[in-house]
């Protein structure tokens, strides 16, 4: 199975897509980034304790942010709904591209046919919709548990245990959202299930290494600047595009197989 999927990789051109997608998930990031800031400044407004919790929490596990978080946090306070704006045209743009190559290069593994600007970027808003809620919803299960747990050590393994599988369980379902919506004609929900769940097992690694960096390496940006983070995260876009895709190839290499083995 896993020779097969590769097999199907290569013949796609699953690395030029991965660059494609990367890309402009690269430039997406950045308006994602300015309109969750503006819906959270309009947020912190009449809560003007949730930021004092989101820098202790910070403090607590990512020490090497707590400067840059707390000017954010101020910046956002002050500056939420210009921010806003700019993150909402910005995605628009930026960000219905991405989710317009995901799904075309999708579309293509599958083989299905192609669909009109009208209907590619309906869907393009919707897979973003449900993508950037599931991110959301990851991220505050997340933090959520390890506040709970309240840093006792007897707490700390079973605490990881339960966000990673709550992080592969959220990731999980918007996967299977994109590759269930963007083949024509789609796919049934059970086929798409396994890539999905592979693709998350896979991307939540990454999602610990990049938070073990950011706490014990983050440092680092001081004699490096900030060409090392652009780095990291390109790096990171592109380990992710391809693991989405591999997911898809997954579930395509599974059908075949049981589409073969019913034929005997």
């Amino acid at each position: 199975m896993a020779v097969s999927t590769w097999k199907g990789f290569s013949a796609h051109q699953g690395t030029q897509a991965a660059a494609a997608i990367s890309y402009w998930g690269f430039l997406s990031l950045f308006s994602l980034l300015a309109l969750a800031a503006g819906v959270a400044g309009l947020v912190f407004h009449g809560r003007p304790d949730i930021p004092v919790k989101i820098l202790d929490y910070v403090r607590t596990n990512l020490p090497a942010l707590s400067d840059t978080t707390e000017e954010a946090l101020r910046t956002t306070v002050d500056l939420g709904g210009v921010l806003g704006a700019i993150g909402l045209l910005g995605l628009l743009f930026s960000g219905t591209r991405l989710a317009d190559s995901l799904q075309v290069w999708i579309n293509h593994i599958w083989e299905g046919r192609r669909y009109g600007w009208i209907r590619t970027k309906s869907k393009s808003l919707l897979i973003l919709v449900v993508l950037g809620l599931t991110l959301a919803l990851g991220a505050s299960g997340h933090w959520f548990i390890t506040s709970r747990a309240g840093g006792h050590p007897a707490l700390g393994m079973i605490t990881r245990v339960i966000s990673f599988l709550l992080s592969v369980g959220v990731q999980c379902l918007g996967l299977a959202f994109l590759y269930y919506a963007s083949p024509e004609p789609k796919p049934r929900l059970g086929h798409v299930l396994p890539g999905a769940l592979f693709s998350a097992f896979l991307l939540n690694p990454l999602q610990l290494l990049l938070a073990w960096y950011y706490s014990r390496l983050g440092r680092l940006s001081a004699a490096y600047g900030s060409l090392a983070g652009a780095a990291l995260l390109l790096l990171t876009l592109y380990y992710g595009a391809l693991v989405v895709l591999l997911g898809a190839e997954l579930n395509l290499a599974l059908l075949r197989r049981r589409e073969g083995e019913g034929q005997e």
